[in-house]
């Protein structure tokens, strides 16, 4: 019996916060696309780097990231930047491309953000 409970308190918890995440972004759409922006770029590059085989245990074979491997170099900063990626699964041991994805996450952002207060008509807020 209380686990039927615990569940739909949980299931009502989640729509509550769905509910205000909808507010909020509707409220602040360029933060929200922000936010957004940034979860994407730092969450999927490293799924997407390591997707195409460039992995902790180095470039896989006959995968994708062979073949660019094999086309720009193996020392070319791309690979070597991806393999990085690949290796720790995050961006965070490449800085510049960490400083570009920020900064691609910010003006990324902004757009959406302005898309989304032009589509539903919000007033822009006053600083």
């Amino acid at each position: 019996m209380d686990k039927e409970n615990n569940n739909t308190n949980n299931k009502i918890s989640i729509k509550k916060v769905g509910e205000k995440a909808v507010q909020f972004s509707k409220e602040h759409p360029i933060i929200a696309g922000t936010v957004l922006v940034g979860g994407l770029a730092f969450g999927g590059i490293p799924l997407l780097v390591s997707g195409v085989g460039f992995s902790s245990g180095g470039i896989v074979a006959g995968s994708t990231a062979a073949s660019i491997a094999s086309t720009l170099g193996s020392g070319s900063a791309i690979v070597s930047t991806a393999q990085a990626i690949g290796a720790t699964g995050t961006l965070f041991v490449a800085g510049k491309t960490a400083v570009v994805v920020g900064i691609s996450t910010v003006v990324g952002g902004r757009y959406i953000g302005k898309k989304f207060e032009e589509k539903y008509d919000i007033p822009k807020a006053k600083l």
